[in-house]
C-alpha cells in the first residue's frame, strides 16, 4: 500500500468499515511479509473511532482474515513439501532404473563372450561379406589422391608434385556453384570452416573438402565425380599407371578415364588382399564381427578347452549375469512389478493433483490481491518449482531410450516393447499447462466469491479455494 494513499485515509476525519478494513489488513500482512509500511499506524485506533455498528461489521468482515490467511499459507507450505518429496521419489524410480540399464549396457563396453562354435560362424559370414565387397578402382585412386595431397602440402616430395602445382588455379564459375550446392548438405556440414569464394583454387578445395568428389556411396551425383575427372585428368591417370604396376593391376593400363570413373569397376578381393588396398587384408584378417545385430566394436573372448559344461551356455550362446537387484529395477523386473508400477501411477497422480492445489492457493492470493485492493498479497505466493518438474517430465517423457537389448541375458525383452511399456510406465502424462487454471475455471471461482451470502471476506474467499481444490482432485 502507497504512502500517499495511507496518508490520504488518515487524514480522513471519518473513515468506512471498508477503509478501516484495508489499513488493516495492510498492516497484517506487512507483519506476514516482513515489510513495514511506508507510514506507521495503529490498526487498533483506527478500529476504536468506529461506531458500535461499524466495529461489528468490521469484526464481521476483517477480522477472520489474519488467521485464514495464515492457516492457508500453513496448508500452502504442507502442499509444497509433499510435493518436493514426491518429485524427488518419482525422479528417484527413474535414476534407480537408469542406473540398472547402465549397468546392462556396461557389458557391451567388454569383449564379447562367445563359444568357440559360434566365433568361427560369425567369423566366416563376416569374411564373406567382405570378399564380397566393392574395393572400386576410383576408391583406390581418390585414396591415394588424398594421401599424396597431404604429403606434397607438409612439404614432402611426391610423384605427383608438378600435378598438384598446375592445381593451384581459379575455379571455374561452373564447379564453384557445383561445389557450393554439394557444401550445403547435411554429410558435409562438419567442413563448414573451408569458405568457398571466387579466389579459391582447386588445389585448395582438394585439400580442404576432398570427400565432395566421392561417389562410392552415392552422396553425390556423378557430376561431382566427373568435375574431379576435368580438373585433373592428367594427375588420375598418373596414379593409375603407378598401380598399373603391381601386380594384379596390370589391365588398369587400358583402361579410360570413363572406366575409373565408374563405381563398378572394382578390384578382385584376392588382388586387393595380396597388395593391401583399401585396407582389404587389415579388414579381412581382423574384421569387426556382428552377433545378433550388434557390431562386438569390443571384440571377443572365446570359451574353448573347457571340460566341464558351463552353466550360462545355453544353444551355444553365452548368456551373461547380473546381480538381482540389477535386474529387478531394469525395464523388465519393473514391468513385472505391479506393486512398483502402482506406486509410480500413484505418485504420477498426485504430482498433478499437488500441482494444481498449488495453483489454486496461488490464485486465491491473486484474487485476494485484487478485491482487497492490496498486490503485496501477491507476495505470499512460493515457488511451485516449475523448472524442477517440467525437468521430470522431460526426464520421465524420454527415459525409455536408454533401453537397448543386445541379447546379453537370458530372459530379456524385445528393445521396441520394452520402450513402449517403460514410456507408459514413466511418462507423466501431463503439462504445466494440464495443471493451471483455465480462464474458465477462474472466473467461475471469482463469481463463487462474488456470489457466497456470508458477510466474512475470509468466507467468500475460501469459497474460491474450495472451488479450485475440487477441480484439482477430478
Amino acid at each position: 500500500m502507497k504512502a500517499t494513499e495511507i496518508k490520504k485515509l488518515l487524514a480522513k476525519d471519518k473513515r468506512t468499515v471498508d477503509e478501516v478494513g484495508k489499513l488493516f489488513l495492510a498492516l497484517t500482512l506487512s507483519q506476514k511479509i516482513g515489510e513495514d509500511l511506508p507510514v506507521e499506524f495503529l490498526s487498533y485506533d483506527l478500529i476504536e473511532q468506529l461506531e458500535r455498528e461499524e466495529k461489528e461489521e468490521f469484526f464481521d468482515k476483517y477480522s477472520g482474515v489474519p488467521p485464514f490467511i495464515s492457516s492457508m499459507l500453513k496448508d500452502y507450505e504442507s502442499v509444497i513439501k509433499s510435493f518436493a518429496s514426491i518429485l524427488m521419489r518419482y525422479e528417484g524410480h527413474i535414476t534407480t532404473f537408469e542406473d540398472a540399464e547402465h549397468a546392462y549396457i556396461g557389458l557391451s563396453l567388454q569383449p564379447r563372450i562367445l563359444t568357440k562354435t559360434t566365433y568361427e560362424e560369425i567369423l566366416k559370414e563376416a569374411r564373406a561379406e567382405i570378399e564380397l565387397s566393392n574395393f572400386s578402382l576410383i576408391g583406390l585412386i581418390t585414396a591415394e589422391l588424398g594421401t599424396q595431397l597431404r604429403k606434397h602440402h607438409s612439404g614432402e616430395d611426391t610423384p605427383y608434385s608438378a600435378n598438384f602445382e598446375k592445381l593451384k588455379k581459379k575455379i571455374s564459375a561452373k564447379h564453384r556453384c557445383l561445389y557450393a550446392e554439394t557444401i550445403k548438405r547435411e554429410f558435409y556440414k562438419h567442413y563448414d570452416d573451408y569458405e568457398l569464394t571466387e579466389d579459391s583454387t582447386y588445389y585448395e578445395v582438394l585439400k580442404n573438402i576432398p570427400y565432395i568428389f566421392h561417389s562410392s556411396h552415392n552422396y553425390l551425383e556423378d557430376v561431382n565425380l566427373s568435375s574431379l575427372f576435368e580438373i585433373c585428368p592428367e594427375l588420375i591417370k598418373a596414379i593409375a599407371d603407378n598401380y598399373s604396376q603391381l601386380n594384379g593391376l596390370e589391365y588398369i593400363k587400358e583402361l579410360t578415364l570413363s572406366d575409373y570413373a565408374d563405381p563398378n569397376q572394382a578390384i578382385p578381393f584376392k588382388t586387393a588382399y595380396n597388395l593391401n588396398l583399401l585396407g582389404a587384408k587389415q579388414n579381412y584378417d581382423s574384421p569387426t564381427l556382428c552377433y545378433k545385430g550388434q557390431l562386438l566394436l569390443h571384440g571377443a573372448a572365446v570359451i574353448e578347452g573347457n571340460l566341464i559344461p558351463i552353466a550360462q551356455v545355453k544353444n551355444d550362446t553365452y548368456y551373461y549375469t547380473l546381480s538381482a537387484t540389477i535386474k529387478h529395477n531394469m525395464a523388465e523386473g519393473i514391468l513385472k512389478d505391479e506393486s512398483k508400477k502402482k506406486e509410480i501411477l500413484r505418485l504420477k497422480k498426485f504430482l498433478k493433483m499437488a500441482g494444481k492445489i498449488l495453483n489454486a492457493h496461488a490464485y486465491t492470493l491473486d484474487l485476494m490481491a485484487e478485491v482487497t485492493g492490496l498486490k503485496d498479497y501477491k507476495k505470499l505466493k512460493k515457488n511451485h518449482m516449475d523448472a524442477d518438474l517440467e525437468g521430470l517430465i522431460v526426464h520421465a517423457a524420454n527415459s525409455q531410450e536408454i533401453i537397448d537389448r543386445m541379447g546379453f541375458l537370458e530372459d530379456e525383452g524385445n528393445t521396441d516393447d520394452l520402450q513402449k511399456q517403460v514410456k507408459d510406465t514413466f511418462d507423466l502424462k501431463f503439462k504445466l499447462k494440464d495443471i493451471r487454471f483455465s480462464a474458465k475455471e477462474k472466473a467461475e471461482a471469482k463469481k463463487r466469491y462474488n456470489e457466497y451470502e456470508g458477510e466474512g471476506l475470509e468466507d467468500k474467499i475460501n469459497e474460491a479455494l474450495i472451488y479450485l481444490k475440487e477441480c484439482a482432485n477430478t
